[in-house]
């Protein structure tokens, strides 16, 4: 699958362009990417076992994980929340609600999405400006490349909110194919 329909089966929640444009600065479009605090690019694994345990490891407060970046303690990183379309669809409702939030700040709100973006990356007290710019530029010029997930990377989530205990075989709902097949339906109809 490529990017972008994963994207746009995913993040119901915010614009699809918003949210590839996100996950390119993000991640580069690498789901096992792990990103600390303080270090210029992100860690990206082989494998979304390699990317948890190598997490759980490291010492700092908060870790930045997978494709859109979650923002979490090393501690809480988990399947759960490295699955691609899981990952985006979490961050796309956080940062819908911050968008709503945003919308009611009085020195933010004239543009919500890049405060929601900038805040997201950031937090309340010290938003990442330069990072929501630079998502904001990308979206305006359309130049978040487009490209097949690496093989082997799972589009599915998990049907309970558990990480499965290791080879227990706990079963997988894809969410993604049907929408995947609607959504070129729908991209071939409109372009």
């Amino acid at each position: 699958m490529d990017l972008v329909t994963l994207v746009t089966a995913c993040a119901l929640a915010v614009d699809p362009k918003l949210m590839h444009a996100l996950v390119w600065h993000q991640s580069g479009g690498e789901p096992w990417a792990i990103s600390v605090q303080g270090e210029p690019n992100p860690k990206i694994y082989s494998s979304l076992d390699l990317a948890i345990r190598e997490a759980r490891t490291e010492s700092r407060a908060v870790l930045r994980v997978g494709l859109a970046g979650l923002s979490m303690p090393p501690s809480k990183v988990a399947a759960s929340v490295l699955l691609p379309c899981r990952n985006v669809a979490m961050a796309a409702v956080q940062i819908s609600k911050l968008t709503g939030r945003c919308k009611s700040h009085p020195r933010l709100k004239t543009d919500p999405t890049l405060c929601s973006v900038a805040v997201y990356r950031g937090s309340w007290e010290r938003p990442d400006l330069k990072f929501a710019t630079d998502v904001s530029a990308s979206v305006a010029k359309g130049d978040a490349p487009n490209f097949d997930m690496p093989r082997g990377t799972s589009t599915e989530i998990f049907d309970t909110a558990d990480d499965p205990p290791s080879g227990t075989g706990t079963p997988f709902v894809d969410i993604t194919s049907a929408f995947a097949e609607q959504t070129r339906g729908w991209s071939s109809a409109l372009f």
